[in-house]
């Protein structure tokens, strides 16, 4: 049986207090932003970073399974059905 995870890296700060993440699925990585803070305009929307952050992480996911390449498709069910603790297959 092959294990892979889905798995949030968060990378860390550098100098100016600045970060990204990458979303990975075993080896895979299907989405990654760096530089958050640079890449925000206002300063008052850094609080709502995280929020805006995890609905992006979702939306690739959708986006992911939505794909026509049936092997990443059969992965990513594979990964979140066994996170999620569910055995019906994603659609």
């Amino acid at each position: 049986m092959v294990r892979n995870s889905c798995k949030l890296e968060i990378t860390p700060k550098d100098a100016n207090d600045d970060w990204g993440y990458k979303l990975k699925v075993g080896n895979f990585t299907l989405y990654q932003c760096d530089k958050i803070y640079e890449k925000t305009k206002n300063i008052n929307e850094r609080e709502q970073l995280a929020d805006f952050h995890v609905k992006n992480i979702c939306m690739k996911l959708e986006e992911a399974l939505s794909v026509e390449n049936t092997d990443t498709k059969q992965l990513l069910d594979f990964s979140i059905r066994r996170y999620s603790g569910g055995s019906k297959r994603v659609a």
